[in-house]
């Protein structure tokens, strides 16, 4: 169906993300650090990413614009556990499809990935 990026250096959440996505028929790839995630994204088509905005060794603010460089059309779901307005995200940072706050239902996190496949000209 689709190829997902999941950018997430905790194993155990990028685990249950891949479980919940696979049935679904989804194809997901897993890079735990910013640096491996820009290396897949060189090499690899992509219609979706899954980023963990608190990422340690990149800014995952900063790595959303590195990813639009390259991709523009590649939606962007940011996951974090920080309190921030999502107002704030939307106005700085146009180029996030989506922003999730931890803790979430994983049901809420499939039914972003479809709206976001349903924008992506390429799935």
């Amino acid at each position: 169906m689709a190829r997902i990026l999941i950018i997430e250096d905790e194993a155990h959440t990028a685990e249950i993300y891949q479980e919940v996505l696979e049935p679904l028929g989804h194809e997901v790839v897993w890079a735990e650090l910013g640096k491996v995630a820009q290396q897949e994204i060189q090499k690899t088509h992509f219609d979706c990413i899954i980023l963990d905005a608190g990422l340690p060794d990149v800014d995952g603010f900063q790595l959303v614009e590195e990813i639009h460089a390259v991709r523009s059309d590649l939606p962007i779901i940011m996951v974090t556990g920080f309190q921030i307005a999502e107002q704030l995200i939307q106005l700085t940072q146009p180029d996030i499809f989506q922003y999730l706050r931890k803790p979430f239902e994983l049901e809420k996190l499939v039914s972003l990935v479809d709206d976001a496949l349903k924008q992506s000209p390429t799935s």
